[in-house]
């Protein structure tokens, strides 16, 4: 199994968030994953993409609620040029994570189970996604 990719990587990510009534807000994020070249062993990385939806509502001054959904889309790998066929899928999450923001710093926990995925070829060695916990600490410089 192989991590990294041993190549640079672009990644290319938009946020935008609005409030749209007293204590709610909704936001949108996007991610694209540009490898633009095969390594040194001819290993070229999928393109990814990321998109998700979120609403969330402040519960307090400082406690926020966030409900998500997110869609995860993997290409295929090259080994030489040639696709592997046990690469490629396309993951659908819901979720829910909670965010606290102090006085100059904010920490958020988030939850996310699959409840769709497909993979795109006909490849016998995939797998299938579990949940996704994230745990982020913000910091200002």
């Amino acid at each position: 199994m192989q991590f990294g990719t041993g190549t640079f990587d672009p990644i290319l990510q938009l946020t935008w968030a609005t409030r749209f009534a007293e204590n709610w807000a909704t936001g949108l994020y996007g991610s694209v994953r540009f490898p633009l070249y095969e390594n040194s062993k001819d290993y070229r990385a999928p393109r990814e993409v990321t998109v998700s939806g979120s609403v969330g509502r402040a519960l307090s001054e400082r406690w926020h609620l966030r409900g998500v959904v997110t869609s995860l889309w993997s290409g295929k790998a090259e080994w030489d040029g040639a696709p592997d066929v046990n690469t490629g899928w396309l993951a659908w999450y819901a979720g829910t994570g909670v965010e606290y923001r102090g006085e100059r710093w904010t920490t958020s926990f988030q939850l996310l189970l699959p409840f769709s995925q497909a993979t795109l070829g006909e490849g016998s060695e995939t797998f299938d996604l579990g949940p996704v916990i994230t745990f982020a600490l913000l910091l200002p410089f």
